[in-house]
């Protein structure tokens, strides 16, 4: 797919960083070289651009300053966006250098359709979504092929394909050269071939560009039931890449307190908890009693009609008696997941810039 329309806003003069995104690392060494007299600041402000911002098409207009501010990219809510937008959005962050982009609220079909549309830019899914097709092949009306030269039909007589291209074993995708797959017939597609993107179906995330972080700290993330774990898993991984370190405790609701009891000394160190219920959503008040550390409270719309959808947990954690105890919105294991990882940086004496 090859982006259009694409306008940019630098960060840096030419010289400092290539025109790649600013990291807070290199914020602070510009920021000493101030202090210490290498740099005057009118040199500084030559360098850095106070808003930069990435116009993407007519649909997206994306942050780039955020990993200076709050140590994280721009994250992009994949629910009520296309797979072609989200690609776009990727593409252009990518470009920049940006890593470890979170796509949050992505179906497995709208995941799937992003990975192969981030194979390679000049390649994109069929309408059937069965075949994937270089810029200058296209099948006719009648379903007959219209090649080129470099091109040639599969077993089937359904799918073109050119020179480069291959099927898998049955699904009908077409793979970029040098691909291979898996026993589970995912694409193993080496780094020149388009961007890595990985999606975890419980949480419904998708990383593009990922990139092993440093973990620091402890988060434990609570789930009442194993209903409640998508909303915990959201909460658990988008922790993760914001850099800590996570400890799961599932399946440990008040019908069964012993569970939890049993479980009290992996809580009792943790510098913050998300508690994660449905129901009544009595489990936050449990734990925000047994606890010093502050209690992050995500109620779920797991539960019956009384349940409202999450509203009944929800107003039950907002009248928790237990001291120490913030509420998120229903089923926002995202935000509880931020609020957490930002908890416990402040926590952490070895934290760095």
């Amino acid at each position: 797919m090859i982006l259009s329309g694409i306008v940019i806003t630098p960060y840096f003069k030419k010289g400092l960083g290539d025109g790649k995104k600013m990291e807070q690392q290199e914020l602070y060494q510009l920021l000493k070289q101030v202090y210490e007299g290498i740099r005057t600041p009118e040199q500084a402000m030559e360098d850095i651009r106070i808003q930069p911002d990435m116009l993407v098409g007519n649909y997206a207009d994306i942050d780039l300053h955020r990993t200076v501010r709050q140590g994280m990219p721009e994250v992009i809510y994949g629910e009520g966006k296309t797979a072609e937008q989200i690609v776009g959005i990727i593409q252009a962050m990518t470009g920049r250098g940006v890593k470890n982009i979170m796509v949050t609220r992505l179906t497995e079909e709208k995941a799937e359709n992003v990975r192969f549309g981030l194979y390679s830019e000049n390649t994109y899914l069929d309408e059937g979504v069965n075949a994937s097709l270089r810029e200058d092949s296209c099948l006719d009306e009648g379903g007959d092929d219209n090649l080129p030269e470099n091109a040639y039909l599969d077993d089937d007589k359904d799918v073109r394909l050119t020179k480069n291209t291959c099927m898998d074993e049955g699904r009908g995708f077409r793979l970029p050269e040098g691909a291979s797959q898996k026993e589970d017939v995912e694409e193993q597609l080496p780094q020149n071939m388009g961007i890595p993107f990985t999606y975890d179906q419980t949480s419904r995330i998708g990383i593009a560009n990922p990139q092993e972080t440093e973990k620091i700290g402890k988060i434990v993330v609570v789930a009442a039931g194993t209903s409640d774990l998508p909303v915990a898993e959201e909460a658990a991984i988008t922790a993760e890449l914001y850099g800590s370190h996570v400890e799961r405790v599932y399946d440990v609701g008040v019908a069964g307190l012993h569970r939890l009891l049993h479980r009290l000394p992996v809580l009792e160190d943790a510098n913050v908890i998300v508690a994660v219920a449905g129901m009544e959503g009595a489990l936050v008040s449990v734990i925000g009693g047994l606890v010093a550390c502050p209690v992050i409270g995500v109620p779920t719309s797991v539960g019956y009609g009384a349940n409202f959808g999450g509203v009944a947990a929800l107003l039950s954690m907002l009248n928790s008696c237990a001291s120490g105890v913030s509420v998120v919105n229903i089923d926002n294991g995202f935000g509880a997941g931020v609020l957490a990882a930002r908890i416990n940086r402040q926590s952490c004496p070895e934290r760095s810039i």
